[in-house]
């Protein structure tokens, strides 16, 4: 997987106002520039700042990716992180990375639904973490939803191409039902 990859990958299968960037020189940009105007609150950019990580994760090696830090909200925009890990089952098809990318993203997402939940764009917090505020699992029935969601919208884009992720994410599913709060 390369970064430039993953970044059209996102970007493709993201409601338009998720924009996707490689690093904080995007920010940095809009900052200075200014940022990309919607029409309400509701709807604000969200920046996902992607990044690859090389260095294998001493925490859980098996991580693949994580939603990396709350997602943070500013004055007409939000941002957040997506990391994803090297894993050497990407390389034997054992997993995909675009599985990877999509479950990050489905995390991303009920972070945003929580976010509208708090009125976070009113201003009520400028950090939103979905555990924090959802009482539930971080895989349970609000983050399936999400990933359901997100895995149609790539599927949409690619069709038969996806045909392995989403045979491995409906494998995923089928495992967290385990620990679902139902």
């Amino acid at each position: 997987m390369k970064d430039i990859e993953a970044i059209e990958f996102i970007d493709r299968i993201t409601p338009k106002n998720w924009i996707p960037c490689l690093d904080d020189n995007k920010l940095i940009d809009l900052f200075k520039n200014g940022f990309k105007k919607k029409s309400s609150d509701l709807s604000a950019s969200l920046y996902i700042r992607f990044f690859i990580i090389n260095e294998k994760n001493d925490d859980d090696t098996k991580r693949l990716g994580e939603h990396h830090g709350p997602m943070l909200f500013y004055n007409g925009f939000s941002s957040c992180e997506m990391w994803i890990y090297p894993h050497e089952g990407y390389e034997k098809d054992e997993i995909t990375w675009q599985g990877t990318v999509i479950h990050e993203l489905a995390h991303i997402a009920v972070d945003r639904l929580m976010a509208y939940r708090i009125k976070a764009h009113k201003g009520s917090t400028s950090l939103v973490n979905s555990i924090v505020y959802l009482d539930e699992n971080p895989h349970g029935p609000t983050f399936q939803k999400a990933l359901w969601r997100m895995l149609n919208r790539a599927f949409q884009v690619y069709g038969n191409e996806l045909d392995e992720v989403y045979m491995e994410i409906e494998f995923d599913l089928d495992q967290y039902e385990c620990f679902s709060d139902e």
